[in-house]
């Protein structure tokens, strides 16, 4: 039985530190388990099941081949026979993490994607040979399976071979944060949604008042002539853009003959691509965004406009770490040089998670790591960003607590990168908590702790908190 009185979340305005008491109690009895069939009763009440047959334990209404007591136990759902809609049975889900064959799959039955690759577990056949986009020969516990940094559900969004790893999203420009690079001829080849934008940054641009307006997004300058402190800077509502650059210059480029759109949007986004920051190589071009929700994941796409056929080259890092190794602003083409034209510009598209401040940090620079530079212009350019709201805010709360007199496992809803503590105490009105852990570090969005000191699992009941 858990009990939980209280809870906190990412998006509270109150400090970031959050407890969570939990009264466990295990072991049969009148009280848990009235048929003693190891099914607690409030498990089976929410199931359709009767906590005083102890023969449903070995029922199998889903007609998956696993009895009652099997799926309490996978936590997955008795009355469905694949909980995750991802097209693999309940069955074949182990939750190993380790593929055995297509009937002992090791993925998780209640999470659709286990590796969190954009393919669900169903159609990664783990073959290494691509079929089609319903058996992609991929592995479902590897986010990139044939290890050429581009993970496997950019590649079949591509229309690339995520077995292979000769043969890039027609690129051979190494993406290691799971992203994307793309052409863009005019406003419908980028994401703009009004509704979830939280800011469109014209970088350095002339319409400094009244802004841009491409396809219903207002795009606004972050050029402040009369105010050098406020250079660079731009604030929207609660996000501020913050870009720091040794050098800027407006009607660098020959804007691009882009087509479609709503209205003159074509027009406007050309004009958007005729002035850029830079910095001199091998400064950096830096780019902030705070006021972000620090729970919740963003999109940012940045657009880069050679102007010329010319080609120039450096790395973008994303919260301190190597995302692109050697960008080049004529499109991702590596040794063999860029794809300019009068009619096109590019787009490098990411989603990412803000520090805990809730701040997004970018640097544009010549060599951050990875492959050497080639020789050249390594002078990193910038002429606009847009940024998505992507994701909901993830609540701290814990989301499982599983306890016998051996061990308790918890769970909770995590951020990446981050450190947690658990702490314990098996009387509330004692005012010490006991420290369990506290360099608990995250599994992403999901985090999970075992306790078995029997100090702690030996006693009748015990409160257990999570500290961010």
């Amino acid at each position: 039985e858990v009990v939980a009185p209280g809870h906190g979340s990412f998006d509270s305005p109150a400090a970031r530190e959050y407890q969570f008491n939990f009264t466990v109690t295990w072991g049969g009895g009148a009280g848990n388990d009235l048929d003693g069939d190891g099914l607690p009763n409030f498990w089976e009440e929410a199931n359709g099941l009767n906590p005083n047959d102890p023969a449903d334990a070995a029922s199998d209404s889903d007609n998956d081949g696993l009895t009652a007591l099997q799926e309490f136990e996978r936590r997955s759902d008795p009355r469905k026979a694949d909980t995750d809609a991802d097209g693999l049975s309940d069955k074949v889900e182990t939750g190993t993490g380790i593929w055995v064959s297509g009937q002992d799959t090791g993925t998780s039955p209640t999470k659709p994607d286990t590796d969190k690759d954009q393919l669900s577990d169903g159609v990664e056949t783990n073959t290494k040979t691509f079929v089609s986009n319903t058996n992609t020969g991929t592995n479902p516990h590897l986010k990139d399976s044939d290890g050429d940094k581009v993970s496997d559900g950019t590649e079949v969004a591509e229309g690339t071979d995520p077995t292979n790893p000769a043969v890039f999203p027609d690129c051979e420009t190494p993406i290691l944060n799971g992203g994307s690079i793309a052409e863009i001829l005019g406003p419908d080849d980028l994401h703009l949604d009004p509704s979830s934008v939280l800011i469109a940054v014209d970088v350095y641009g002339d319409q400094m008042e009244e802004g841009r307006n491409v396809n219903g997004v207002t795009f606004f300058s972050d050029r402040c002539d009369d105010c050098p402190d406020n250079e660079g800077v731009l604030e929207v509502g609660e996000v501020t853009f913050r870009a720091v650059s040794t050098h800027f210059i407006n009607g660098w480029a020959t804007p691009p003959n882009f087509t479609g759109g709503q209205g003159d949007s074509a027009e406007q986004l050309a004009g958007i691509m005729e002035d850029i920051r830079w910095s001199a190589a091998p400064s950096p071009l830096t780019v902030d965004i705070e006021g972000l929700d620090p729970g919740a994941s963003v999109e940012v796409q940045m657009l880069f406009d050679e102007g010329a056929d010319r080609n120039r080259r450096w790395d973008i890092g994303v919260e301190g770490e190597l995302a692109v190794d050697d960008f080049t602003s004529e499109g991702c083409r590596g040794d063999s040089g860029g794809v300019w034209s009068p009619e096109n510009s590019f787009v490098y598209t990411f989603e990412a998670m803000p520090s805990a401040d809730g701040i997004l940090n970018i640097v544009l620079e010549m060599d951050l790591g990875g492959e050497p530079i080639p020789g050249g212009d390594n002078n990193p350019i910038l002429q606009g960003v847009i940024v998505h709201r992507a994701g909901a805010a993830v609540p701290f709360e814990i989301t499982g607590i599983t306890a016998s007199p051996e061990q308790v496992v918890l769970t909770w809803n995590s951020l990446p990168n981050r450190d947690y503590a658990v702490e314990f105490k098996a009387d509330l009105s004692n005012p010490v908590w006991i420290e369990v852990d506290d360099g608990v570090a995250s599994e992403g969005t999901t985090t999970s702790f075992t306790d078995d000191d029997p100090a702690r699992t030996g006693v009748p009941q015990g409160y257990y908190r999570v500290r961010n």
